[in-house]
C-alpha cells in the first residue's frame, strides 16, 4: 500500500483560480509548487523514517496502515506484520479495550481532530507490556469526513523509570532526613532570606510558626556568642574557595534558655558569573548528646589514666608485622628506669625477663600468636634497674587480620612481687597448720565444717580432707557433748572464745576426748569458728593413774598403819601360844586347842605381811624363776582348792624365759584367781591356766593402759563360768572390792 502524498496530510484550502495570472505564469508556478510539494514530502519522509518516536497511520477499522522503523522496533514487529494484525486493540492489552478512558480518548479525537497527549500500554511481540505516550490526529477527506487516524508514540518506560527512581529517591532522602532528625536550611546569600525546616525549628525547642520570617539574624541570634566569630570564619573559607564545603560546631540557646551543641554543614549551590555566593545549603545535627559522651569519655580516659598510674599499671603495644614495640611510662617506671632510659625496641623486655623464665613466656607469647587464644596471660620475673627482680604479671589481648593472623598485642605489666611474697608466706603458713600437731577447724554457726587441717583428719580416723568437709559437727559430737553444743555456741557469741573439753566419734564409731580453744572469726565475709583441739586422751590416762596412785597411797598408808599394829599384837599371841604348848605337858586337847590359835596367828601374820607389802613397808623379794617349774609345784595344791567337780587344766608354753618375782606372789595371785574362778563356775566346769612368750608392739600399747613395749612371759587363767560384769571388770583392780558376801572370802 502507497503511503498518502503530504497533500492528503495537510490539505490546501480549496480557493478560486487566480484569474488575474496568465496561462503561461500560471504553469510555472505551478511547477514551483509542485517541486515544493515535492521538497516537503521528502523531508517529511525523511522524518518519518528517522524519527527516534514511532509514527503510525489507522485506519478507521482499527487496522495499521503504515509505520515507521521506530515504530517497528519499539513494538517487535516487522511493518508487514504489523499490517497483517487484524485490529489495533491486538498490540494493547487487553483492560485497556473496555476501559472508560479509551472511549473518551476516541471521542475527543472523533469530535476535535485531535486526542491530545495520552498514556497508555502496548503488547510487544514478546509479550512484554510497556508505557506508551501517544497523541493522535484525525487526517480528514476533501469531503471533510475522516480519512484516517495519523499519529506518534513514544516508549516513555525509562522515563517513567527515571521519574518513579526520582520520586523513590526523593521519598528516600526525605525519610533519611527525618529519620536521622537533621535540620535542614536554605540560604538565600544576596537577601539573606533563610528557610528552615521543622526538624531544625524542633531542635531549639520551637515551631515553625513561633519562629516566623526567617532570615540569617534568626540563625546569628541564636547561636552563642563565644561561637559566632568562629562560625562565620568558616562561612567565609568556604566563600572564598578555600574550602569546598563549610563545617562548624557551636551552640544555640534552645527555647528553654539552656544551650544545644549543633554540628551545622553546608555547600553553596550556586554562585554568580563572578564566583559571589547566591544560593547555600546545609543541615544542622544535634551533637549535644555526643559532646557530652566525648566529654564523658575524655573524663574517664583521664580516670583510667590515673588509675593505671596509682596501680602502677604498665603498658606496651607491640606491632607483630613492624616489630614496632612501645611501653608507657608507667611500665618503665616500675622496673626503676625514667621514660627516656629505655628505648621502645623488644630486646628491652627480652633482655630483662629471668632467664629461668624466659622459655615459659615465650612459649607463652608463641601461642597466644599461633592458636588464636583470646587473650595472653603469663607470670615471669622482671629484672629492676637496682638488680633485683620483681614477679610481673603480664596480660595482652591478641588483635587479628580478617585472615586470622595475629598482627597487634596490647597488654600490661603489673607488679606482683608483694603478691608473690604474700601467697609464699600463706603457704608457709598453710603448711604451719597441716604440720601442726593440734587440730585446727574452722566451721560455720551451723557446724558446717569449712576447712580442717591434716591432724584433725588423722585424729578422726578419716582418708582425706573432702571426705572429712562432708560432716557436719553435729555428727562428731557424742551425746552428752552434743547436748552442750548451743551452751558453747552461745559463750562464744558472748566472749568471742570459749574453752571446754568434748568427745567425738571416730569414723570406726569409737571415741576420744579433745580439750578445744574456739575463738569467734569472720570467715569470706560470714561469722564462723576457729577451733583448734588437742587429744587429750594421755592426759587423761594419766589423770586417772595418778587419781588411782593417791587413792591407792592413801589405802596403803592406812592399811600399813593397821597391819603395823595388829603384827605387834600377833607376835605376843604366837610367843604366850608357843611358851603354853611348851608348858601343858600331856594334856592334849588344850594342846590341840593351842594349835589352832598358833596356826591362826600364823595365817594373820601372813595376811599382816601383805598388808604391809601392799603399803610398800614389807620387802618383796623376788627370784628368778622357771614360770612353767613353779607352777607345776602349785598344781595340787590348786586342785585341793577348786574341788573335784572342777577340772584342772594346764598348757605349758614352750621355751619360756627366766623371770624375776616373789614366789609368795605368784602363789597368791594364782591361788586368788583360781579360787575366783571356781565361785564363778556354777557345778562342774573347766579352769585352765596356760603360759606362752608375747611380744607387745606399739600400738597395742598405745590403746592398752600400763602396757610398755617389749617381750614378755604371758600366764592366762581362764574359765567357763558366768564372766563378770563391765561394772565389775571396772573395779577389778580396785584394794578391797569384792563381789562377796560376808563370810565367803
Amino acid at each position: 500500500m502507497e503511503r498518502p502524498r503530504s497533500e492528503g496530510i495537510a490539505p490546501e484550502p480549496s480557493r478560486k483560480p487566480d484569474r488575474l495570472v496568465p496561462d503561461g505564469d500560471r504553469t510555472d508556478l505551478q511547477e514551483r509548487k509542485r517541486k515544493g510539494i515535492d521538497r516537503t514530502q521528502r523531508c517529511l519522509d525523511g522524518l518519518f523514517a528517522g524519527s527516534r518516536d514511532g509514527f503510525v497511520m489507522i485506519d478507521l477499522e482499527g487496522r495499521i496502515l503504515d509505520a515507521n522503523p521506530a515504530y517497528c522496533e519499539m513494538l517487535g514487529y516487522s511493518l508487514d506484520e504489523l499490517r497483517a494484525l487484524k485490529s489495533f486493540h491486538a498490540i494493547t492489552p487487553e483492560r485497556w479495550h473496555a476501559w472508560q478512558a479509551e472511549e473518551i480518548w476516541a471521542k475527543r479525537l472523533l469530535k476535535t481532530g485531535d486526542s491530545g497527549i495520552y498514556r497508555k500500554e502496548y503488547i510487544r511481540k514478546d509479550g512484554t507490556i510497556f508505557p506508551v505516550e501517544l497523541q493522535m490526529h484525525a487526517v480528514r477527506a476533501a469531503d471533510g469526513g475522516i480519512a484516517y487516524l495519523w499519529g506518534t508514540a513514544r516508549d516513555v518506560g525509562a522515563r517513567q523509570r527515571a521519574e518513579e527512581e526520582l520520586h523513590r529517591e526523593r521519598e528516600r532522602l526525605r525519610f533519611v532526613i527525618e529519620g536521622s532528625r537533621l535540620g535542614t536550611w536554605e540560604w538565600n546569600v544576596q537577601t539573606g532570606r533563610t528557610v528552615f525546616n521543622a526538624t531544625w525549628a524542633a531542635m531549639l525547642g520551637y515551631t515553625l510558626a513561633e519562629l516566623g520570617e526567617c532570615n540569617i539574624d534568626t540563625w546569628s541570634r541564636l547561636v552563642h556568642p563565644d561561637d559566632l566569630a568562629v562560625a562565620e570564619a568558616q562561612l567565609q573559607r568556604c566563600f572564598n574557595g578555600e574550602k569546598p564545603d563549610y563545617e562548624a560546631e557551636f551552640r544555640m540557646r534552645h527555647k528553654e534558655g539552656h544551650w544545644v551543641w549543633i554540628l551545622d554543614r553546608g555547600r553553596v549551590m550556586t554562585r554568580d558569573p563572578e564566583g559571589k555566593p547566591l544560593l547555600m545549603f546545609g543541615t544542622h545535627t544535634d551533637i549535644t548528646g555526643l559532646k557530652r559522651a566525648e566529654e564523658a569519655a575524655r573524663e574517664a580516659t583521664l580516670r583510667l589514666q590515673e588509675s593505671v598510674r596509682a596501680a602502677n599499671v604498665g603498658l606496651w603495644e607491640w606491632d607483630i608485622a613492624t616489630n614496632a614495640v612501645r611501653f608507657s611510662r608507667e611500665w618503665k617506671e616500675q622496673i626503676g628506669y625514667r621514660e627516656d632510659e629505655i628505648r621502645d625496641v623488644y630486646e628491652e623486655w627480652r633482655s630483662r625477663v629471668h632467664p629461668d623464665d624466659l622459655p615459659i613466656a615465650l612459649a607463652h607469647v608463641e601461642r597466644a600468636i599461633r592458636e588464636m587464644p583470646a587473650r595472653y596471660h603469663t607470670e615471669f620475673r622482671f629484672r629492676h634497674k637496682d638488680g633485683s627482680y620483681r614477679w610481673i604479671l603480664s596480660q595482652a589481648s591478641v588483635y587479628r587480620n580478617e585472615s586470622g593472623q595475629a598482627v597487634r598485642l596490647i597488654g600490661s605489666h603489673i607488679d606482683i612481687t608483694a603478691l608473690k611474697q604474700r601467697e609464699e608466706r600463706i603457704a608457709l603458713l598453710g603448711q604451719m597448720l597441716d604440720a601442726a600437731p593440734a587440730s585446727i577447724t574452722i566451721h560455720d554457726t551451723s557446724g558446717r565444717f569449712l576447712f580442717a587441717n591434716r591432724q584433725t583428719i588423722r585424729l578422726h580416723g578419716y582418708d582425706n580432707e573432702a571426705e572429712f568437709l562432708a560432716i557436719n559437727l553435729h555428727d562428731l559430737d557424742v551425746p552428752e557433748s552434743e547436748a552442750l553444743l548451743q551452751e558453747r555456741f552461745r559463750q562464744i557469741a558472748e566472749k568471742g572464745e570459749a574453752r571446754f573439753e568434748v568427745a567425738h566419734y571416730r569414723k570406726d564409731g569409737s571415741t576420744f576426748p579433745l580439750e578445744i580453744l574456739a575463738k569467734a572469726i569472720e570467715w569470706h565475709g560470714q561469722p564462723a569458728v576457729l577451733s583448734i583441739a588437742t587429744d587429750i586422751t594421755e592426759r587423761k590416762t594419766l589423770e586417772a593413774q595418778f587419781r588411782q596412785a593417791q587413792k591407792m597411797e592413801s589405802i596403803g598408808r592406812l592399811a600399813g598403819g593397821v597391819a603395823h599394829d595388829f603384827n605387834n599384837m600377833l607376835s605376843v599371841i604366837l610367843g604366850y601360844t608357843e611358851l603354853a604348848l611348851a608348858r601343858i605337858g600331856t594334856n592334849e586337847r588344850v594342846a590341840e586347842y593351842l594349835k589352832q590359835v598358833f596356826a591362826a596367828a600364823q595365817r594373820s601374820a601372813e595376811i599382816t605381811r601383805q598388808l604391809l607389802a601392799f603399803a610398800r613397808k614389807q620387802t618383796i623379794r623376788p627370784k628368778v624363776l622357771d614360770l612353767n617349774e613353779t607352777l607345776v609345784g602349785m598344781l595340787k595344791m590348786l586342785e585341793r582348792l577348786i574341788g573335784e567337780d572342777i577340772a584342772l587344766e594346764w598348757h605349758p608354753g614352750k621355751s619360756l624365759p627366766p623371770i624375776m618375782m616373789d614366789p609368795s606372789q605368784l602363789h597368791q595371785v594364782l591361788a586368788n584367781l583360781c579360787v575366783n574362778a571356781r565361785d564363778a563356775i556354777d557345778g562342774v566346769g573347766h579352769i585352765t591356766i596356760e603360759t606362752a612368750n608375747v611380744t607387745v608392739t606399739p600400738e597395742y600399747a598405745a590403746t592398752h593402759e600400763g602396757a610398755a613395749p617389749g617381750d614378755y612371759v604371758q600366764l592366762v587363767v581362764s574359765d567357763d563360768g558366768c564372766g563378770m560384769t563391765p561394772e565389775t571388770l571396772a573395779n577389778i583392780f580396785e584394794p578391797f572390792f569384792t563381789t562377796k558376801g560376808l563370810h565367803e572370802g
